[in-house]
């Protein structure tokens, strides 16, 4: 029986970065036997983005889902509405989202900052590009990600319940 994944990426670009990522061989070899549909939202806090995401998903079917979201502004909303220890807030204000859209089905895929950062740690030639370089560089350099510490946290991802 075929399984489909729902990837849903924070804005257009991040959609189209992981449509690229799901058409690798390796991945498809991973994977197996699935088919894969993309959407995404337009950005925006966390919250918001998942709130998209459960509209998007209203009515449809999937056996997975995985929203890919940066974790920036979560990070700086903490830091600039809470004094002391802006780590623990964050982390706790990502637990509850966490927890809130489990029950839509929705696992959460939170890149360390944003996913040009993610990118630049694959691809450091690329730090310091506008965010179009960026992507097409990580684009043209898809194979790079195979053997990266993003390509095996997407498969941790992938495999927890």
């Amino acid at each position: 029986m075929k399984r489909t994944y729902l990837f849903y990426g924070e804005g257009r670009k991040d959609r189209k970065f992981i449509e690229r990522i799901s058409r690798i061989s390796q991945f498809k070899h991973k994977i197996g036997g699935c088919s894969f549909l993309f959407g995404n939202s337009s950005g925006g806090h966390p919250s918001k983005i998942l709130r998209e995401c459960v509209k998007y998903i209203s009515g449809r079917e999937f056996d997975v889902i995985i929203c890919f979201i940066d974790l920036d502004k979560l990070k700086e909303e903490c830091s600039c509405c809470r004094k002391g220890s802006t780590k623990k807030y964050w982390v706790s204000e990502k637990t509850k989202l966490e927890d809130k859209y489990k029950e839509y089905g929705i696992k959460i895929f939170w890149h360390e900052d944003n996913l040009e950062d993610e990118i630049c740690r694959v691809i450091p030639r690329a730090t310091g590009k506008g965010k179009s370089a960026i992507n097409q560089m990580a684009l043209s350099n898809i194979t790079k990600f195979i053997n990266s510490n993003y390509w095996k946290r997407i498969f941790l991802c992938l495999r927890s319940n």
